[in-house]
């Protein structure tokens, strides 16, 4: 259901499937833990984003990335929906 979610608020021209790191978001929030800490989420939590495409594939492979604003909104969905405390490490300075 969350993916059905993600790909009705994701821009048509980025990936059809939620990344690793929110996947493992929802399935946490699914088993029932109330605090989740994120390491490496920084490009995602303070959408500053758009230079970053992708750590594990050359970008010559890699068709379509993420759109990691959307991601943002549907992880700040889950933690409502959940009642979690989410914390992303390292904290950006403002």
């Amino acid at each position: 259901d969350w993916l059905e979610k993600y790909q009705k608020c994701k821009r048509p021209d980025r990936a059809g499937h939620l990344s690793r790191g929110t996947a493992a978001v929802i399935m946490a929030a699914k088993a029932g833990y109330e605090d989740i800490n994120l390491f490496g989420f920084d490009n995602i939590m303070n959408g500053n984003n758009e230079h970053y495409l992708s750590c594990f594939r050359d970008l010559k492979l890699t068709k379509k990335y993420h759109d990691y604003v959307a991601e943002r909104r549907i992880i700040d969905r889950v933690t409502y929906e959940h009642g979690l405390k989410l914390e992303c490490l390292p904290q950006s300075p403002p």
